[in-house]
């Protein structure tokens, strides 16, 4: 791979395309290479092990990076940084003042000390041919931007806008700054537009105002419930000022219940972001003289994760809070794709204790961080790109992206992760994809797992496992996952007599034949094939030892 092009812009997105989540794109000039955003993605399968995927690095292996530029502080956008920075320690990184702060937090507790580089709106980066112009968007979490990425020598522009949505009404943050952006799209010779794609098959069209849900949060509060446990992403500060605000204004005291509710909260309060009045109706978990009282918990984990303070409560194993007649729980937010399931089997079990559920399907207590079709619209019209590739979103949403734009009479495309677009003076070509480069699985202490490894793990887990062990002129069987009745049939079983009889030494050719019998005796009485391993012991020499 090639750090030089010959175009004007070279774009690969080695994650946030045909998934939602590991957001990670490279944006190439003639003379530079840019990274925007490093991302997780959270697995479908989280039974085996492992805590997260994230994009695979080794693509940038031969690249010389400029900068590592962060859009805003979603794990999926940020999760990935400690590996990157482990890669490639050098490339400086860049990113707002909120950002920042949870990427330091990340650093800290990797002991990783490296410089973060503040940017704002009125911020502009120049590296060789390329200048980015951070502009200013709404989101759900404070500090969003859309990067605006130009080529100085060609004179054409790219703006990149993974998560946004457009809120004219907001308290808390400035409206999406459609003046700069027309600004910076004015006299390029060709202009690129790389929208978001979450919302794009969504029966709601405008995304409403976080302010809209102020009153409804009011409403709640007031009523005659005993206590008022709420969820929603932690991640989301402007929910939590309106929680604040809300509890405030009917005389209730908020309760961050959870480690992340914990630690974005702090985090906003360094950053001013929550300010010192409204922490002032922020009452600690140890704080609290009587749990019985009526007040707003803030649960962490609206997912249903596995060990949050949401799940915790929620199965009545909570050493402070238990789940009562009279209780409410307010799920502000909605189910990830995947989480239905763990998120109804909770409701189920909060029914159970007779509290009582609110979710956004009975008060509008929730709206989205990202734009309906209308709201897509409003952006084209804005800016009048000369061709639209859709991001972050699954390739579902990204083929619907397309028709959609195609339809308002817009040139689009859609390419998927590892799959580059070249682009000169408006005409483009998309390459063939990487079939070489796939997600990283990362477990245990942040560590890779390869394929293999992976594949060998969810066999184990479906299938059981039998070790057969040589020890000298002896034998052992050992078996997990495997129901007991298999070691107690000695007419079907391989067993360790039989094993004894039949060989004095298991070569290598031996073990194989072993195989195929032991899993032929499990397919005979279960059905299926486990995972048979051979071990056997050899004494060290003195040179070994």
């Amino acid at each position: 791979m090639t750090n030089k092009i010959t175009n004007s812009f070279k774009v690969t997105p080695l994650g946030g395309l045909s998934q939602i989540g590991s957001n990670m794109v490279l944006f190439q000039g003639p003379n530079t290479n840019i990274i925007i955003d490093c991302g997780i993605l959270f697995p479908i399968d989280s039974n085996l092990g492992i805590n997260y995927l994230i994009p695979d690095l080794d693509y940038l292996n031969n690249t010389e990076i400029e900068a590592l530029v962060i859009t805003h502080g979603h794990e999926d956008h940020i999760g990935a940084i400690i590996h990157f920075v482990s890669k490639f320690p050098h490339v400086p990184i860049y990113a707002s003042n909120f950002t920042a702060a949870l990427i330091r937090k990340k650093f800290n507790e990797n002991k990783i000390s490296k410089k973060i580089n503040i940017y704002n709106e009125s911020s502009s980066l120049i590296f060789n041919e390329l200048k980015i112009d951070p502009v200013s968007v709404n989101h759900s979490i404070p500090e969003t931007f859309g990067i605006f990425l130009t080529n100085t020598i060609s004179n054409e522009g790219i703006f990149y806008c993974s998560d946004f949505k457009i809120d004219d009404f907001s308290i808390y943050e400035s409206p999406f700054n459609f003046e700069k952006l027309k600004s910076l799209r004015k006299g390029l010779s060709s202009f690129t537009l790389m929208p978001d794609s979450t919302n794009i098959i969504s029966s709601t069209l405008e995304t409403p105002s976080e302010t809209m849900l102020i009153d409804n949060f009011k409403e709640i509060f007031s009523r005659d419930y005993k206590r008022v446990f709420l969820t929603t992403f932690s991640s989301n500060i402007w929910r939590v000022k309106s929680i604040l605000q809300s509890a405030y204004d009917c005389g209730l005291k908020v309760v961050p219940y959870g480690r992340s509710f914990q630690s974005y909260i702090q985090i906003a309060i360094e950053t001013e972001i929550i300010t010192t009045e409204e922490a002032k109706t922020l009452q600690q978990p140890d704080q609290v003289k009587d749990y019985q009282k009526k007040q707003v918990v803030l649960l962490s984990g609206c997912q249903g994760d596995f060990r949050s303070a949401l799940r915790r409560v929620g199965y009545g194993e909570d050493k402070r809070y238990k789940p009562d007649e009279g209780d409410v729980f307010v799920f502000s937010s909605k189910a990830i794709p995947g989480n239905e399931k763990n998120i109804s089997i909770l409701m189920n079990q909060i029914s159970e204790f007779g509290s009582e559920i609110i979710t956004p399907a009975d008060l509008l207590i929730h709206v989205s961080g990202h734009p309906g079709r209308d709201d897509l619209k409003r952006l084209y019209s804005e800016c009048n790109p000369d061709l639209i590739i859709p991001i972050h979103g699954e390739s579902f949403f990204l083929k619907r992206h397309v028709e959609f734009a195609k339809d308002l009479g817009y040139k689009s495309d859609w390419l998927t992760n590892y799959q580059s677009i070249s682009l000169y003076n408006k005409d483009y070509k998309i390459s063939e994809l990487d079939e070489e480069f796939l997600h990283s699985n990362i477990h245990g202490k942040g560590k890779k797992l390869p394929k293999e490894s992976l594949k060998e793990r969810r066999k184990i887990a479906e299938k059981g496992l039998i070790i057969v062990s040589q020890f000298k002129k002896d034998f052992s069987i050992s078996t997990a996952g495997i129901p007991e009745h298999y070691e107690e049939n000695g007419e079907t079983l391989l067993t360790v007599d039989a094993l004894r009889k039949r060989y004095s030494f298991i070569s290598e050719k031996v073990f194989e034949i072993i195989k195929v019998e032991l899993r032929r005796e499990i397919v005979n009485l279960f059905g299926y094939k486990p995972e048979v391993i051979f071990h056997t012991y050899k004494k060290a020499s003195q040179k070994e030892a």
